[in-house]
């Protein structure tokens, strides 16, 4: 898998931050993604945490690596979103969410995070995507009227005061017959969080992503309704 950076010294008039290309490859698939500068993004956290905004942790402006494993799973298996509604809860950068495309009928993409989503919009237009549109949805308030056949989540289980309701979004999912995929990193405390979705699991799997700065051991669940 290859992920060289390509510098680009301008703006995107819709991401109004500084950036660069990083190119992901999964099975011989070539993808480019949009990616913030860090320092940037750092920087402006700070400024606006002194200033007293109150600014969320931009959980959305790097690259993780369940987002890598998630896709690796997708290419894999591409046959679980092909001609599929998907939606991507969480996406951040829309890593996976773009890879889903290249197969699905259709992908949302969405986060929390609304900076986020111009990211991800200019990364499709990117790629030639045509198929995948951006949502602004915390999972706390997840839209009753948006369908899904399948919803991928990588990396979402890191604090345990958003486990209950995590849970009951998708137990809400599971039962509405909506096909989960779950990629998370190997954590003491998201433990009991896993263990409590393992009746619905159909298939798991384990194995290990290097990204140049970080080797993390991932555990992927494929959940569907139990019968």
């Amino acid at each position: 898998m290859s992920h060289r950076p390509r510098a680009v010294t301008h703006r995107a008039s819709s991401m109004q931050q500084p950036y660069h290309i990083q190119e992901f490859t999964f099975g011989g698939q070539a993808l480019q993604l949009y990616v913030p500068d860090e320092t940037f993004i750092r920087e402006k956290y700070e400024l606006d945490r002194k200033a007293g905004l109150q600014p969320l942790f931009p959980y959305w402006a790097k690259i993780w690596p369940a987002a890598i494993a998630l896709c690796h799973y997708i290419r894999s298996h591409p046959e679980l979103v092909k001609n599929k509604v998907v939606v991507e809860l969480a996406a951040g950068l829309g890593l996976p969410s773009l890879l889903a495309a290249t197969f699905a009928k259709k992908v949302i993409s969405s986060d929390h995070a609304e900076e986020a989503l111009p990211f991800i919009r200019g990364s499709a237009g990117l790629n030639r995507i045509s198929n995948l549109e951006t949502q602004l949805i915390d999972w706390q308030h997840y839209p009753s009227n948006l369908h899904a056949d399948m919803v991928l989540l990588s990396d979402i289980n890191y604090d345990p005061a958003q486990f209950e309701i995590l849970n009951q979004l998708l137990l809400s999912l599971l039962n509405k017959g909506t096909v989960i995929v779950l990629c998370t990193p190997q954590r003491i405390t998201g433990k009991p969080f896993i263990e409590g979705l393992l009746p619905y699991c159909k298939t798991k799997q384990t194995g290990y992503v290097e990204t140049g700065r970080e080797k993390a051991e991932m555990f992927i669940m494929q959940l569907e309704k139990r019968i």
